[in-house]
């Protein structure tokens, strides 16, 4: 069962209220999802929502919100909640040009990456204005144990650059990595991405199902690399955009 109240006109009275309403039954829904521009939740709305994260009978698998004017401090509230229930959600989508999570936010979620009982499986970071530093803490969050995350996207990311692209694929030579998916669309790179990628991708323990590499200038050169880590009997890609 899932409740989507995305583009709703709601403000962070709202998220009070489904709290309210939530803690007096134990029946949670799987999916909530909160996102759209229309909705002004901002961090004290995921403040509420987070008490909610704490309860052990919390079962929420997906939970999305998407371009809800929050900021790194909402990463603070949702890694305090999720260590005391770190198994759930599933799916985590703090996607859109206006969430400003940053770099400090996203280094607050990979805390909860190195915790053995988390179970994200997509993380959806899109249009959230990272740089390298992400991909790094990312990079290091996700190395350090057996990964359950199969999706990432962090697409629209213009500050990325060829040098985040690199962190993160280190994970796909990393064998505790289980990466099936990763969205580079829009994100500024350049032909040497490719080659980090092909490097990658040619790993013997790499997972990689689909990649995203849309609206990059990645020139001929650039697909030249990426054909080298194709030709590899590695290679497990089946969907390259």
């Amino acid at each position: 069962m899932g409740k989507r109240l995305d583009r709703c006109g709601l403000s962070e009275i709202s998220c009070d209220y489904l709290a309210a309403a939530l803690k007096s039954n134990p029946s949670y829904p799987r999916v909530l999802d909160l996102s759209g521009t229309y909705n002004n939740l901002q961090d004290s709305g995921v403040k509420q929502l987070c008490v909610l994260l704490e309860n052990p009978r919390c079962r929420f698998e997906t939970l999305r919100l998407k371009d809800c004017d929050l900021s790194e401090i909402s990463c603070d509230y949702l890694a305090a909640a999720l260590k005391s229930n770190p198994s759930y959600p599933r799916v985590l989508d703090l996607s859109g040009t206006y969430n400003n999570l940053q770099d400090s936010g996203v280094k607050q979620l990979c805390v909860l990456l190195e915790n053995p009982r988390c179970r994200f499986e997509t993380l959806r970071l899109s249009h959230c204005d990272l740089s390298e530093r992400s991909c790094e803490a990312l990079s290091s969050g996700l190395s350090s144990q057996t990964s359950n995350l199969r999706q990432l996207d962090l697409s629209n990311n213009n500050n990325l650059q060829d040098s985040g692209v690199k962190q993160l694929c280190v994970l796909l030579e990393n064998p505790r990595c289980r990466f099936e998916t990763l969205r580079l669309s829009h994100c500024d790179l350049s032909d040497r991405s490719c080659e980090a990628l092909s490097s990658g991708l040619s790993s013997q323990t790499s997972n990689l199902r689909q990649l995203d590499l849309s609206n990059i200038n990645l020139k001929d050169s650039g697909v030249k690399l990426l054909s080298d880590g194709l030709k590899s009997p590695h290679c497990t890609l089946e969907t390259l955009r």
